[in-house]
């Protein structure tokens, strides 16, 4: 307790001690949570009575480390003028203040609240005309303001007519939520104010400031020749409810939106996780008023019937003694609906399967039972009635290393009817064939002997394959014995040169490190693949080819940096990498692949594969790969890439991506501009030089709000045939509550090069 001037004096029999000109006064341990600190300029102490007892600590001691002093006897403190209350990062500011010490309450008129949210890098602010410290963690306010923003008038705030919230963990009752964790909330009469309008109302919501102030997660309006006019809304469910979620909810989301071209459509998501288990929903339904999908050529894209929608369920439990149970069901009401409203999930999510999966592991090996069947009769998948499997990795037996994969069971093959729009001539099998239950064993036996030549590290290796089936589409039952045998191997060689100082390239020394490794093996079996059922990839697709593969992987590094902070960088990383075979098909296979681990599984088209990385400076980079095909004399893929951070407010990227399979020869690029520290624009366009057309082109511009941020973005796609509007929001520090897209969320902070940008 620190002061200037304390006078005292009894008034009705109690005594009363002021004092002006600046007033210190903590309480608790300093460095621990509880720690709290108070300033002001005036105050007024109210003390015990002096026949009172004074309350006792939970050890029994009488509270205070000096009975004697008279501060010892505070039970209350009034203060006025520049009141300031810290608690670790949370601070309070108010024109005045009443503590009650004995309880651990207070009343604070017209306060500013600072909360350091845990997950945020922006502090939230709370004004009100009043508020109140209901204990040591927990407060309430009436007439609040929430807002992200330090200004007395938020470009946008929450208004909320009750709130409740705790800065840390609080054991106690907050509004009838018990145990309330730092940043919860619980919001009466709330609404969401732009500009003091307010735009939206809600009754009561309860959340957490960490991953919103509102039951609103994020909104995307826009416009697009496929959808129409859009508004597409993900609520926190449990804030949107008012209840309280529930510790194993990860998420709990509510998509609520609708396309002036389709209709309305409602789903909802959910991430769920205990101390023994984890998983996930999902799902959406849509009444589509339109007659067809525009999802590209080679599609049957007739809306059949208008009630559209998925449910989507995973789920892992941790069993006693290692094991698993994983189950997962997916159904989809038709084959466009996943790729026409979740496109990002169609492209590169896991496939859509219903299975229950009984697993079990310990060190090296695995032993699962799976029971698996096909409801979505548009993917090619193959059903297990069931199938076990048991695999052991990495086995020593004296100086060999073991592998042992074996699987058994009932199987059965259903095509993706679609593969009728994929030209003949890619279709191993024809999509008509279905396989009857198929009793299938299935075991693979690999034994390495690593060890070291000279500088070479060699793993001679030896396998033996032997698969049964009891039936075929022409065949009926056959048996099949694979054998193969060979060796990999790599050695590295490195050299270092002081002597290369460069200027120009930011070369400070030089160590050159060179990795070779090489692969080769022959291979014999008895049945053609092109006579199996494709029950799976790996067992009925293996080819008794022979083949080899040598890359070379080259890495120049230097130090860059001041003296006081050299780091190690790689210049230039470049490598190279050439496949071989004895077994080369016609055109249905393109871009080889050597798979060293399982060189059965390999694409067996000849070669040579190269990716290169050339760091000029620590702001600009040219990269660079390509696949070319020597069977066919042909490039089947090629990619060069510069990409340019010129200074913190403008960087840029320019490219150039050519695919022989599918006729693309593109040329483009983008850049980030930072006009000034409230405008910013992000550019992209694509043009394919072959039909002299812009294949892709979109616009965003940014505008920087105090706390937030505003972006309106304009897209051209004329691959899939849509032109686009769309608007964001988001509050600064928290693109994850973007109103919109987030795509160019990361441009409000940073120009640099986005890793979706230069991938476009």
């Amino acid at each position: 307790f620190d002061h200037k001037g304390l006078q005292s004096e009894t008034i009705n029999g109690e005594v009363v001690a002021t004092t002006t000109g600046g007033l210190y006064f903590s309480y608790g341990v300093p460095g621990e949570a509880g720690f709290v600190e108070i300033r002001a300029q005036s105050a007024v102490l109210f003390y015990r009575p002096p026949n009172a007892e004074r309350p006792e600590t939970e050890s029994g001691d009488e509270s205070g480390s000096n009975k004697n002093d008279p501060l010892n006897n505070v039970i209350g403190i009034y203060l006025e003028d520049d009141v300031l209350m810290t608690r670790g990062e949370d601070q309070i500011r108010a024109d005045r203040l009443y503590f009650d010490l004995e309880n651990n309450r207070a009343v604070i008129l017209d306060p500013v609240v600072r909360l350091a949210i845990p997950k945020r890098t922006v502090p939230i602010y709370i004004r009100a005309t009043e508020a109140r410290q209901l204990s040591s963690t927990e407060f309430s306010a009436q007439d609040a303001r929430v807002s992200t923003s330090e200004f007395y008038t938020p470009h946008y705030h929450i208004g909320a007519g009750k709130i409740y919230f705790a800065v840390d963990e609080a054991a106690s009752e907050l509004g009838g939520v018990r145990g309330a964790r730092s940043g919860e909330y619980e919001m009466v009469n709330t609404t969401f104010n732009l500009g003091g309008f307010p735009l939206l109302y809600w009754p009561y919501a309860v959340g957490n400031f960490s991953e919103g102030e509102t039951a609103l997660r994020s909104v995307n309006i826009g416009h697009s020749s496929k959808l129409g006019m859009s508004v597409e809304t993900t609520w926190n469910l449990f804030t949107l409810a008012g209840m309280q979620k529930p510790p194993m909810l990860k998420r709990a989301d509510l998509n609520l939106d609708y396309y002036s071209k389709r209709g309305p459509g409602i789903g909802t998501e959910e991430e769920y996780k205990t101390g023994h288990s984890f998983g996930l929903f999902r799902g959406y339904f849509i009444d589509d008023g339109a007659e067809r999908d525009e999802i590209g050529p080679f599609h049957d894209d007739r809306i059949l019937h208008p009630e559209r929608g998925r449910a989507t369920w995973r789920h892992r439990e941790y069993l006693p003694e290692d094991w698993q149970l994983i189950l997962e069901g997916s159904y989809i009401s038709d084959k466009n609906f996943l790729e026409q409203y979740f496109k990002h999930e169609f492209e590169t999510d896991k496939d859509q399967e219903t299975y229950v999966r009984l697993k079990k592991q310990r060190d090296n090996w695995a032993f699962d039972l799976t029971t698996q069947v096909r409801i979505l009769d548009w993917l090619t998948q193959t059903e297990r009635f069931p199938e076990a499997t048991f695999r052991l990795i990495g086995q020593p037996v004296g100086p060999l290393t073991w592998y042992s994969e074996n699987r058994a069971g009932v199987v059965r093959y259903r095509p993706d009817e679609r593969r009728i729009f994929i030209e003949a001539k890619n279709n191993y099998w024809d999509n008509r064939v279905r396989s009857h239950d198929t009793v299938r064993g299935d075991t693979r036996q690999e034994a390495d002997w690593p060890f070291n030549l000279g500088p070479f590290k060699l793993v001679p290796f030896t396998v033996g394959r032997g698969t049964y089936w009891d039936d075929s589409p022409h065949e009926g039952s056959q048996d099949r014995v694979f054998g193969m045998g060979g060796v990999r191997g790599s050695t590295t060689l490195s050299r270092v040169c002081p002597d290369v100082q460069s200027q120009l390239f930011d070369l400070n020394g030089m160590r050159h490190i060179v990795k070779v490794d090489f692969t080769g093996w022959v291979s014999g079996d008895n049945v053609d693949h092109m006579s199996l059922f494709p029950f799976d990839r790996d067992v009925e697709e293996i080819e008794d080819f022979s083949g080899g593969s040598i890359g070379i992987r080259q890495r120049w590094q230097t130090h860059r940096g001041g003296s006081e902070h050299q780091r190690i960088v790689d210049w230039i990383t470049w490598d190279v990498e050439g496949g071989f075979f004895s077994h080369v098909p016609g055109d249905d296979k393109t871009n080889g692949y050597v798979s060293p681990t399982r060189p059965e599984e390999s694409i067996s088209s000849n070669h040579i594969r190269s990716n290169a990385i050339w760091r000029l400076g620590d702001t600009t980079s040219l990269l660079g790969d390509m696949n070319y095909d020597t069977d066919r004399s042909r490039l089947d893929i090629a990619n060069l890439s510069l990409a340019v951070e010129r200074t913190p407010r403008f960087s840029y990227f320019v490219g150039w991506r050519r695919i022989k399979e599918i006729n693309s020869n593109l040329v483009g690029g983008g850049l980030n501009y930072r006009l000034t520290e409230k405008h910013s624009i992000a550019v992209q366009e694509y043009s394919d030089i072959e039909r002299g057309k812009t294949e892709m082109f979109d616009v965003t511009y940014i505008r920087k709000f105090p706390r937030w941020y505003v972006a309106l973005t304009f897209g051209l796609d004329k691959i899939e045939d849509n032109t686009s509007v769309s608007i964001s929001m988001w509050p600064e520090g928290f693109p994850e509550a973007s109103i919109g897209p987030r795509r160019y969320t990361g441009i409000a902070t940073s120009t640099a090069i986005q890793p979706d940008e230069a991938s476009q």
